[in-house]
């Protein structure tokens, strides 16, 4: 193979892994390895798609390699950085990002990396200060560097500077993903700023860049197959467990719709604990035989691998691998509840209500006007390729209502809904709710959610380091007629009840 075939071959792995086609990409930059086994760029980029497969042990064998083949190189430390972060591995998530600086000091994706980190422990000083050092170091706009002071911009009173910095940034740079990551934290100061028409726009064009690959049809088909698969009589026929554990509570729901702040509040009691976003359930549906409808959408609807003895296996790991998760988040103490917020857990509380069937599930709820302006901000990390259009989000959002509504009927789980707007509006009765349904007293400390030291690693970082406030709410009304085929696509798919909204 020769060298411009080995280029096309890279160049089609890239464009793979721009659309998310992560496993096609992956293949590529395999087969150029063969050739080219000391490639350290291609290693890099296999890498990243690894990761984004959940494959971290081949990923960060691969950048070990590239590490001991660039000894120079600042790239595979910090990709290592970013892996660790997603693993919860934080301590040495931070010494991959110093190595990084050591070797070439303000390397921008180790200050990116540093500071999103100590960001998440509430570390803004650290944060701010290592971001001055970069950009006084800096010779020109730099996309990681315009990102971190995006981020770090309202702490530091700079929204205009961090503004210009970003529209310079954007100037220079042509490559689509990173135009689009740009326009996303763009949009964001433009929006802190009071700027909303000019932050709509930026936002629209950011989620035009972003290559998702996103199918309504099958997504919805999918659905359709789940529930008329999945029916109390079903699960009555079904082996359970036999575990009686009480620990585990699943928070449910759409993304943007409150789940970090629920999570946090019962993680302020002393007898509660946040373990995060688990992907835990979701690997074991995989392992159980599970349909994925698209990516990263998984629906289990095969049953033969469902044996008493089986599931067992799964939920004594599952109680293993949470309380791990949520030791790295925080001092768990004497804790007897784990909150595990895996929004897409609501695919599979079906295969969650065998495993524990004293489990406790809150399905957080917020006006679909906003949960769907606020996703549409939102530059998510994982398969969510519904949030870049307003029709896929409004027919993924009309989905949602329907599973729920179906699961609440057929599932023996106890299920509680949480209205954003209610608990932000009276937190004390929410709270009060939320403790009673997952059997703990109300203490105090929950409605201080805002003062706990546990590190956070969502979207909603910075709003739940403040106490209750109601900003947030009738969101989408700032944006004009901008969210227009927004309202109209929710209208036509019945999750509104009319087009004036």
């Amino acid at each position: 193979m020769s060298g411009p075939e080995l280029q096309q071959m890279f160049d089609a792995g890239r464009r793979a892994f721009a659309a998310a086609r992560y496993r096609e990409a992956a293949g590529h930059f395999a087969r150029i390895l063969q050739r080219d086994p000391r490639n350290v760029g291609v290693m890099q980029a296999m890498a990243s798609a690894l990761t984004r497969l959940y494959k971290f042990a081949d990923a960060m064998k691969l950048l070990e390699r590239a590490a001991q083949l660039g000894p120079d190189q600042p790239e595979p430390y910090c990709l290592m950085g970013k892996i660790e972060l997603t693993t919860l591995n934080e301590d040495r998530a931070a010494s991959f990002f110093e190595k990084a600086l050591s070797i070439r000091p303000g390397f921008p994706m180790a200050v990116a990396g540093l500071t999103d980190l100590y960001r998440k422990h509430g570390r803004q000083d650290d944060a701010i200060t290592l971001l001055r050092e970069a950009l006084e170091r800096s010779t020109s706009p730099d996309p990681f560097l315009a990102e971190a002071y995006a981020s770090l911009a309202p702490a530091m009173g700079e929204l205009s500077e961090a503004t210009n910095y970003l529209r310079r940034t954007l100037e220079n740079e042509d490559n689509q993903e990173t135009r689009s990551t740009l326009l996303f934290y763009l949009s964001k100061l433009l929006d802190q700023a009071g700027s909303y028409e000019e932050a709509w726009d930026a936002v629209t064009r950011a989620n035009e860049l972003k290559a998702a690959a996103w199918d309504p049809d099958a997504y919805s088909a999918a659905v359709d197959r789940m529930l008329e698969f999945w029916t109390r009589d079903r699960l009555r026929s079904l082996p359970t467990s036999g575990n009686e554990s009480e620990s585990p509570v699943f928070v449910v729901g759409m993304p943007r719709s409150g789940s970090t702040l629920v999570e946090q509040i019962i993680a302020s009691h002393p007898q509660g604990a946040g373990a995060g976003e688990l992907g835990r359930m979701l690997s074991v549906a995989e392992s159980l035989n599970c349909k994925a409808s698209t990516p990263g959408q998984i629906f289990l609807t095969e049953t033969a691998s469902l044996t008493a003895e089986r599931l067992a296996e799964e939920a004594e790991g599952y109680l293993a691998f949470a309380h791990e998760a949520a030791a790295k988040v925080g001092d768990i103490g004497g804790a007897t509840r784990l909150v595990d917020k895996q929004l897409d857990n609501y695919h599979v509380l079906p295969m969650i209500q065998l495993l524990f069937p004293k489990a406790r599930v809150i399905h957080t709820v917020r006006d679909p006007r906003d949960v769907c302006v606020s996703c549409y901000f939102q530059m998510f990390l994982g398969p969510l390729g519904f949030s870049y259009d307003v029709g896929h989000l409004a027919r993924y959002y009309a989905d949602h209502n329907r599973i729920m509504a179906h699961l609440r009927r057929e599932l023996d789980l106890p299920i509680l809904e949480v209205r954003y707007e209610e608990l932000v509006a009276d937190p004390e009765p929410g709270i009060r709710r939320m403790l009673d349904h997952i059997g703990l007293p109300f203490d105090e400390r929950c409605l201080a959610f805002h003062e706990s030291d546990r590190a956070i690693h969502t979207a909603s970082l910075d709003q739940v380091r403040r106490p209750i406030y109601k900003t947030s709410t009738q969101r989408w009304r700032r944006y004009g007629q901008g969210t227009r085929p927004l309202i109209d696509a929710l209208a036509r798919h019945g999750v509104i009840e009319d087009e004036a909204g």
